[in-house]
């Protein structure tokens, strides 16, 4: 927005002392003045700033001033919401209904900070600005709230507490004996970070700072809190917020390793218009070899050719030429189709495709995935032996020590609780489901191979790192077992 100020000179003595006690504010810039509006910018960041219009209406001083805010940003993007904009012109509304207009006040003396209503306002808006960190989240925190909201249930609870001074967010999930607390702390800059002061803020710049306490079993907490800060991590480095969650599996897919996805193509215009070229060629490519072999009965020669030799050899010349630009056009075709497949390969490696130019904003996604996985994990069921994946006592899956002095007994049930322990600790494959250590050592290592999640309604492989890819290696490997085994059992028959 282009600069007009006026000539200090010229501008009466109340409106002149407007001006200089707004310059004091902090955070304050004087964008345009005359003798009949006062634009100014509120920027305490690139994502936290409004602009702020005070028009001067005839009788002024002793009238009140008509205060008007614009949301839009340097490049002329929202930062503002418009229901953060809506509650701010309210709270303006009151400060000018508190603070009425000096009935004393004159334009040719002075004013001051108890009775400049541009002041009051400005000085309300600067405080705001400056102090609220969520300001470039809001929008988010009011989809948070909703999806809290709506995710109650009688089972599953979730509470919110903020504080905008802070920028501190704490989450509470419950369901059962289970909990999931997650403390949020937003960066001043969000979506952006500030600089790094440290050596280990050089490593851990993210907009949002996780610290996570949880009575799930240790292995999913990391798992999911691992998964929710590599989220941050990528919407900081430019990646959309639902390409960033796709992309932040933890899960490692082999580069060999084949996934079946259901893809669903659409016409667009290119398609369409590709479509009826090749109609227009199938029906001039007809009527040439028409052309040349059309035949009429001739009552003395009996079938001759209805078309002169000329015309033949035209027609013959010109499906040769055809088929030379259609083969130049479908190796052109398949060139850009090519280049095409190789920048989706590109994408669904490291979401390139998916990456803006500015760090996007990370805490709706962050904390609906987190809410979402949470209650996803408390009714999981296996995918082979369809048991829930977690026990309803969480203190189950505490680890029990090993004691001084412990009996016989007391070791044998202690191991045998390892065990146990071992064998139904939840994991999580590839596709997102989950599965007993047990059960899916057995799904991946007993025939059939290559088979697809057990989970009703997921058609995709199963893959978890640890085991081999290449179906080959699985049943070479199921036959050298089941070899041993006899080699085992014939050497048992020989005593």
């Amino acid at each position: 927005m282009a600069s007009f100020l006026a000539n200090p000179t010229i501008l009466p003595p109340y409106i002149s002392s407007e001006i200089a006690l707004i310059k004091s504010l902090p955070n304050v810039n004087i964008l345009s003045s005359t003798s009949s509006f006062l634009t100014i910018r509120i920027q305490t960041t690139p994502h936290r700033t409004l602009n702020a219009t005070f028009t001067f209406p005839t009788g002024y001083p002793t009238a009140g001033v008509v205060a008007s805010l614009d949301n839009t940003g340097v490049k002329g993007s929202l930062v503002v919401p418009p229901h953060l904009k809506k509650l701010l012109e309210t709270q303006c509304a009151d400060v000018l209904a508190k603070n009425p207009p000096s009935s004393t006040a004159t334009l040719d003396a002075p004013g001051d900070k108890a009775t400049s209503q541009v002041y009051l306002v400005a000085a309300h808006l600067s405080s705001f600005i400056g102090s609220n960190l969520f300001v470039p989240l809001w929008k988010e925190l009011r989809n948070i709230t909703s999806h809290l909201t709506s995710s109650n249930t009688d089972a599953f609870t979730a509470t919110l507490k903020t504080n905008a001074t802070t920028g501190r967010i704490a989450i509470t999930l419950a369901e059962g004996d289970y909990k999931y607390n997650v403390s949020l702390r937003v960066d001043p800059l969000y979506p952006d970070v500030s600089p790094a002061q440290t050596d280990e803020d050089v490593v851990n710049r993210q907009a949002l700072k996780m610290t996570v306490t949880s009575n799930l079993p240790e292995f999913l907490t990391n798992i999911v809190t691992g998964q929710a800060n590599e989220v941050i991590r990528r919407c900081y480095d430019g990646v959309v917020p639902e390409a960033a969650v796709r992309l932040s599996n933890p899960v490692r897919v082999a580069t060999n390793f084949t996934d079946v996805v259901q893809v669903t193509e659409s016409m667009d215009v290119t398609s369409l218009k590709s479509m009826q070229r090749d109609v227009d060629t199938l029906k001039v490519v007809s009527q040439l070899k028409n052309v040349n072999n059309a035949k009429v009965v001739d009552g003395h020669r009996g079938k001759v050719f209805e078309n002169t030799t000329k015309e033949r050899q035209d027609a013959r010349r010109n499906l040769k030429k055809l088929a030379r630009s259609e083969m130049e056009a479908d190796g052109e075709t398949a060139r850009l189709e090519e280049q095409k497949a190789r920048e989706a390969a590109k994408v669904s490696q490291d979401g390139y495709v998916a990456r803006m130019s500015e760090p996007q904003p990370c805490l709706s996604v962050t904390v609906m995935f987190l809410v979402d996985n949470f209650k996803n994990v408390r009714n999981e069921m296996c995918g082979v032996c369809h048991d829930k994946i977690l026990n309803d006592d969480p203190t189950t899956y505490v680890k029990r020590e090993k004691k001084a002095g412990e009996s016989d007994e007391e070791k044998k049930s202690r191991r045998a609780w390892e065990k146990n322990h071992r064998d139904k600790m939840p994991v999580r494959v590839h596709c997102g489901h989950y599965y007993h250590t047990k059960c899916l050592d057995d799904y991946m290592t007993e025939p059939p191979f290559g088979r697809c999640c057990g989970v009703p309604g997921c058609d995709r492989p199963v893959y978890f790192t640890g085991y081999p890819d290449d179906k080959s290696i699985l049943e070479r490997n199921y036959s050298n077992r089941q070899a041993r085994i006899r080699e085992v059992e014939d050497a048992a028959m020989l005593f």
